[in-house]
C-alpha cells in the first residue's frame, strides 16, 4: 500500500506540474494578446472620442446658427408687430405660466416665444405666397382665354383658306 501511495503521489505531482505549466503557458499567451489589445482599444477609443467631439461641435454650431436665425426672426417679428400694434406674444392660459421662473408648462418661455414667432412668420409668408399664386393663376386664366380666342380666329381663317383652295381647285 505504501508503494501505491507513492505512485499516486508522484502521479498527482506530475499532473500538478503539467497543469501549472499549461496554465502558465496560457497565461503568457493571454497576457501578450491582452497587452496588444489594450493598445488597439486605446487607439479605437481615442478615434471614437475625436469623432464624437467633432460631431458634437458640428451640432453645436448648427444649434447656434438656428438660435441666431430664430433671434433675428423674433426681432423682425417684434418690429413688424409693434408697427401694426399687434401683441407678439399672447399667452394661451395664465394658470400654466410662471413668470417669475420664466417657465410655461415646464418649457422655457423664450423658446416657446421664438417658436410662436417663427410659426407666425411662416403663416404670414404662406398667406403672402398663396395670394401671389392666386394672382398668377388669375393672370394665366386671362392669358389662356385670350389664347383660346386667338385660336378660334385662326381656326376660322384656316377653314376659310381651305374653302378658297377647294373652290379654286373646283374651277
Amino acid at each position: 500500500m505504501g508503494d501505491e501511495r507513492k505512485k499516486i503521489f508522484v502521479g498527482l505531482m506530475v499532473a500538478m506540474i503539467l497543469g501549472f505549466a499549461v496554465y502558465f503557458r496560457l497565461w503568457t499567451i493571454d497576457y501578450a494578446i491582452s497587452s496588444d489589445d489594450t493598445e488597439l482599444i486605446r487607439r479605437q477609443f481615442d478615434l471614437a472620442n475625436r469623432e464624437a467631439s467633432d460631431e458634437s461641435a458640428e451640432w453645436r454650431m448648427k444649434y447656434d446658427e438656428e438660435v441666431e436665425r430664430a433671434a433675428k426672426c423674433d426681432k423682425q417679428l417684434v418690429e413688424n408687430n409693434s408697427e401694426e400694434n399687434v401683441p407678439s406674444r399672447i399667452p394661451l392660459s395664465l394658470d400654466i405660466i410662471d413668470i417669475s421662473a420664466g417657465k410655461w408648462g415646464g418649457f422655457d418661455i423664450s423658446i416657446f416665444c421664438v417658436e410662436m414667432s417663427l410659426n407666425k412668420l411662416l403663416i404670414k409668408q404662406k398667406v403672402e405666397d398663396a395670394a401671389t399664386i392666386n394672382q398668377q393663376m388669375v393672370m394665366l386664366q386671362k392669358e389662356n382665354m385670350a389664347l383660346v380666342g386667338r385660336m378660334e380666329v385662326l381656326k376660322s381663317k384656316l377653314e376659310a383658306t381651305k374653302l378658297k383652295c377647294r373652290s379654286k381647285l373646283d374651277r
